[in-house]
């Protein structure tokens, strides 16, 4: 017979090896772990069934529902396919050019929406003018699959780990910023430094000559001013809710059910457009870490980390930046952010690990051709129009960048945490 520590260490071994091997969709696996943990959670009583329903932090998955439907609804405007072709009518692009405005605009809609969004949108208009601009489109899709998730590193509201770790820890917008921000714009440049240099100079017209503007004026499709105003106006009470004292999820609900009322666009068309994967995700994984920790197993793992978590908290939050990028390459960020947030409560100063693993996390799907959204539909995108994928170019300016990204962020952390900044 099984105590519950074992068998517990058995659901979450399955699990973990389930995600890795990706042989089913996370979200059924997570269903299969539910009711695993339900089921043998009870039996052990561990918990009992009416507690279940407690397990999930409804705030949370609130917030990410909000944000999903305000931003579906803001993309469906045209908002953010207006502002990329107002910047680029503004400018003529050279190819290095065209490259370096791609990325830009790749990281500013990252910040907005969600990385799923921003490659589609971005990557979209890559392919519609990488032939008269003269850009490589394979370095081109990567590279701006890799800046989406450091896009995804700005606001509590860039990516789920993000809305996750804030949520949990009540980290809010002004604070999330300060830190944040500073590190994204450093990797940003980094990055755009290293890729630059494998771009060939040459000279070539202007994509954006007579013939490339009216053809971007045909495309151009112009979003009301009400987008307009319902984007800034989330933006300014997110800023201003630590003042204001509304929770960030009843913010999200809100203006996302006001653009919803007033732009005009039908629900039905956000709905079907909506990933719903991580919602459901996320509140299955909640209930299996509350059955991992009831059990003891969480325990468990946090003495065989105790080495990490007792050395000096500038040691333990870079490398656990270093670990939760590896990890996540892996194993989707959000099981990941999950998991490792309950261990690094246990410091005796978490602020720092919470940082370790938004940084992590978020950088670490770079690092493989699946480990991230957004690079698995920009290498899509390419294999269906080149056929192939160059694994050396992955390798160039995904791959390298990103395990330097990675040392690098753990420095940053290092230098904040021993100046007592976190």
């Amino acid at each position: 017979m099984f105590t519950a520590v074992q068998t517990f260490i058995l659901i979450f071994v399955l699990v973990v090896i389930l995600l890795i091997a990706e042989i089913h969709h996370r979200v059924t696996v997570m269903f299969v772990a539910v009711l695993l943990t339900i089921y043998f959670g009870v039996q052990y009583r561990l918990f009992s069934l009416d507690q279940v329903y407690s397990f999930v932090d409804y705030e949370v998955i609130l917030f990410i529902l909000g944000i999903f439907i305000l931003f579906e609804s803001l993309a469906k405007s045209n908002l953010f396919e207006y502002i990329s072709y107002k910047l680029f009518s503004f400018t003529e692009a050279t190819p290095k050019k065209t490259y370096f405005l791609l990325i830009l605009l790749t990281f500013l809609l990252s910040v907005f929406v969600s990385n799923i969004t921003a490659i589609a949108v971005i990557g979209g208009l890559t392919i519609s003018l990488y032939k008269r601009a003269g850009i490589d489109l394979e370095k081109a899709l990567i590279a701006e699959a890799v800046v989406t998730n450091i896009g995804g590193l700005v606001l509590p509201i860039s990516s789920v780990p993000n809305v996750i770790v804030s949520s949990t820890v009540k980290i809010g917008v002004t604070q999330f910023v300060t830190v944040a921000f500073p590190i994204s714009l450093v990797l940003l440049a980094f990055f755009v430094f290293i890729t630059l240099k494998t771009v060939k100079k040459r000279d070539t017209a202007s994509f954006l000559g007579s013939e490339g503007n009216e053809t971007f004026k045909r495309e151009e499709k112009k979003p009301t001013y009400k987008a307009f105003l319902i984007f800034i106006s989330f933006l300014l009470l997110l800023i201003l809710n630590e003042r204001i004292n509304v929770p960030p999820y009843l913010i999200a609900m809100s203006l996302a059910t006001v653009m919803l009322w007033f732009s005009g666009i039908d629900p039905k068309d956000v709905f079907k457009a909506i990933n719903w994967e991580p919602l459901f995700f996320v509140a299955s994984f909640y209930v299996f870490v509350e059955g991992v920790k009831a059990s003891g197993v969480l325990d468990i793992i946090i003495h065989l980390l105790n080495p990490l978590l007792a050395s000096p908290t500038y040691v333990s939050a870079a490398a656990l930046t270093l670990v939760s990028g590896f990890i996540s390459a892996f194993i989707d960020n959000i099981p990941v952010t999950l998991l490792l947030l309950p261990i690094a409560s246990k410091s005796l100063n978490p602020t720092p690990l919470y940082w370790s693993i938004i940084l992590g996390g978020n950088l670490g799907g770079n690092l493989t051709p699946f480990g991230s959204p957004s690079v698995i539909i920009a290498l899509s995108m390419l294999k269906e129009r080149k056929g192939k994928i160059n694994q050396v170019n992955f390798l160039k300016i995904s791959i390298l960048p990103t395990v330097l990204c990675l040392i690098i962020s753990s420095i940053y952390l290092l230098i904040l945490n021993i100046s007592g900044f976190i």
